[in-house]
This record gives C-alpha cells, structure tokens and sequence, in this order.
C-alpha cells in the first residue's frame, strides 16, 4: 500500500490523471482480499487485483473510465464459463477515476486566445492568460479563465512556477514575442508545450534559439506548427485543433 501510496501521491504532483481500483467485496474463493488495490494511468498499470483475465478488463474499463472521468462497480463471476477463471468465487472491483485539473497558460489574449480559453475552460483545464494589453487580458473578454495577469509577458513567463502536468500556449500577436517566451519557458516543467506558427516560422524561430544555445532536444519537445492538422481558418476553429491537441496528450489518444 505504501509503495501505491508514493505513485498515486507522485502522479497528483504531475497534474496525471489514473484510475485507482478497489477490490470492494468477495464472495468464496477469489485472488485478492477485500480492500487490494492498483493503480492504472493512461499507459501504465501500478500493484494487482489479481491478474488473468479479469485484470485484464478491469485494465480496459478503468482506461475507459479514464477517458469519461464516470466512477464504475464492476462485478465478476469467477468460473471458466464466465472469465476463464476456475477460483469458483466472486468479487466486485470498484473504479475511481482521479482527475487533477491542469494549469493551461494562454500566452496571448487575441482572437484565437480568447476562442481557446473559452473552449478550454469548458473542457475542465484551469485557464490562465497572459498578456501586457490590458485592453485585451479583460475579465469581459475571458469570463472562464482562472487568472488573468497583465504584466509582461516575458517576465511573466522567466518567473513562470510550472510544474510538470502544466500546459503552455504560445500565440502572442507578434513573432519575436513568440520567440523570446518560448525562450523563457523551454526549461521550465511541462506536460505540453506549443507553439502557434507555421512550418517556416518554426524553422527561423528553432534556428535563432539554438544559435542562441539552447538545445535541440528541448526543442523538439515542443508542438509545432501548434494544433492538430485539420485545415482550419478562423480563430475558433484553429482554437479546436489546439484544444484537440491538448485532450489528445492528457488522455493518451492517438492522432
């Protein structure tokens, strides 16, 4: 219990979503005792409630819990007919889907910003824009956002306290902006990392920093052109394939 104590303690820390499983009732002859536990993310599994095949599907329902955040009661029959499994018992398994809200910052208070905070806040990310145009950065203009701080960007961004579940947006309304944040919070701890631009502007922008000594790999960590590929046009529909983006990296889908 210790050790799956330190994990669960170790992926709230990360902003990580995961799924703990409980065994909450038996009944005969069965794997574990009441109580027994594992912990299950979007792409690791921690302890055991048992194996064979109804870990197995516990595995993949508390994966599909995940995904939906909706608590589930699972029950089996533990014959050959019903799971392969000859114990002869029964047990219920309890899955708790655990959902720390991310820390999305928005560098930028224009049109997609604004359409992306929107969408964001919608989406259980705890939004947080920033922008030096305090005309822009208003609590009208983001009604959902958690802050909204209006000192400069670039200070706001080197003093940035991220930690590693955190995501970052980058779509200031100028290109050298853009550069000199992402400059600032390369180092920093992240879940995600993105920056709105397009192929050419990555390349003029990743040359400049690397000149500028910072490394390739870092570099390379992070999403660019922003968003993914859906051919959109206007600020709400670009905002979508960011926020797209961003549910596919938190819940460990596929693009």
């Amino acid at each position: 219990m210790n050790s799956l104590m330190s994990v669960m303690a170790e992926l709230e820390r990360s902003g990580q979503a995961f799924v703990l499983v409980t065994v909450v009732d038996i009944a005969g002859s069965a794997p574990r005792h009441t109580g027994a536990k594992m912990v299950v993310t979007a792409d690791s599994t921690y302890g055991t409630i048992g194996g064979g095949a109804v870990e197995k599907e516990t595995i993949e329902a508390a994966r599909g819990a995940l995904a939906s955040g909706e608590p589930r009661l699972m029950e089996f029959t533990l014959t050959p007919e019903a799971t392969g499994m000859a114990c002869g018992g029964a047990m219920k398994i309890f899955l708790d889907p655990v959902n720390v809200t991310p820390t999305l910052y928005i560098f930028g208070a224009g049109h997609v910003g604004c359409a992306l905070a929107d969408f964001a806040a919608k989406t259980s990310f705890r939004v947080v824009v920033v922008d030096s145009r305090s005309e822009w950065a208003t609590a009208a203009r983001f009604p959902g956002a958690a802050e909204i701080l209006t000192g400069d960007c670039v200070e706001t961004a080197k003093n940035l306290q991220s930690s590693p579940g955190d995501y970052i947006v980058i779509l200031t309304h100028s290109h050298a902006l853009d550069q000199v944040v992402l400059a600032a919070v390369l180092e920093k701890e992240y879940r995600y990392l993105g920056l709105i631009c397009s192929k050419k502007k990555k390349v003029i922008i990743f040359n400049n920093l690397e000149k500028a000594g910072k490394s390739r790999n870092l570099l390379e960590k992070v999403h660019a052109p922003i968003g993914l590929e859906i051919n959109s046009e206007t600020p709400e529909e670009i905002a979508v394939s960011i926020l797209a983006e961003l549910i596919l990296v938190r819940r460990g889908g596929k693009s």
